[in-house]
């Protein structure tokens, strides 16, 4: 058993900390019985108060290795892993320990380090998004002193944070990580990314709206356009794969703020909550 610090440098401070006791020692001040007392409680609290700042935590050695699993839980994989994980648990040495962590957005702790079975691995963590980077971080704080690893399952598709400098961080920590590669599978999707018109508008004029579509393979959908909750146009298109704008002739009508939302309707799509988006603009009162 040792003591390590998060912020070592803080205990510099300590230099700093005796020049002054020694600065304020109150030799005119204090009676000499006293001034040992006064001494011994300042001396302390600058102690404690540096301590404080560097962080002190025990490290316990552990015999064998200490392994984190991280399970990538995101929308974006598919299959399950429980029993790959299951399997490499098994073959581990008797001394050896594992914990088995699953992330989206947040990280979870699905079997810590003192259960032996392997539990189910259902987790809660938002599947929306990949945090790669604040899983490896919360995997690391798991791991003790020296001896640890982890185990990366994922597809590595992250939206959130950067995975890359928290690797380089772990790699000067000596904290290797293993990457068990999830297969990416290409999937259809056409998603309407934007739409453009004028702030400002009158009834009756005829502007244009700019719609953006995005699609990852060729494709033919439906492009409606509503506005103000009216039928406004409605035309098949042939989508291609990338990022293309079509261009939609209104009519204004109403007045006030005006809601205008187009939606995108594919012969095949994976993602459907993506295929439709809204605009506002502002229908001013006809001049008098």
């Amino acid at each position: 058993m040792g003591v390590s610090f998060a912020q070592p440098w803080f205990l510099l401070l300590l230099i700093p900390g005796v020049l002054l006791l020694a600065a304020r020692s109150g030799k005119r001040r204090f009676p000499p019985g006293a001034r040992r007392l006064i001494l011994g409680v300042r001396a302390l609290i600058i102690l404690l108060l540096v301590l404080a700042l560097a962080q002190p935590h025990l490290v316990v050695k552990v015999k064998g290795r200490s392994i984190v699993y991280l399970l990538d839980q995101s929308r974006s994989v598919e299959g399950d892993y429980s029993s790959w994980i299951g399997d490499s648990l098994k073959a581990m040495d008797s001394r050896d320990r594992a914990a088995v962590m699953g992330f989206g957005r947040d990280t979870s702790l699905l079997k810590p380090f003192s259960m032996d079975q392997l539990p189910a691995l259902a987790s809660s963590a938002d599947a929306e998004f990949t945090d790669l980077a604040g899983s490896l971080e919360s995997a690391y704080s798991l791991l003790p002193g020296s001896g640890g690893r982890i185990v990366l399952i994922s597809d590595g598709l992250e939206n959130i944070g950067d995975a890359l400098g928290l690797g380089e961080m772990l790699a000067a920590a000596g904290v290797p990580v293993d990457v068990v590669p999830v297969p990416v599978k290409e999937k259809l999707d056409a998603a309407v990314s934007n739409i453009s018109l004028p702030k400002n508008t009158w009834p009756g004029q005829q502007v244009v709206a700019e719609v953006t579509v995005e699609a990852t393979a060729a494709t033919t959908a439906e492009l409606t356009v509503f506005f103000g909750g009216n039928l406004a146009w409605r035309q098949q298109l042939e989508i291609s794969p990338g990022v293309q704008s079509f261009s939609v002739p209104l009519i204004v009508g109403g007045q006030g703020l005006q809601r205008v939302r187009a939606t995108l309707d594919p012969v095949a799509d994976s993602e459907v909550r993506n295929n439709s988006i809204e605009g506002l603009t502002f229908v001013q009162a006809p001049p008098r």
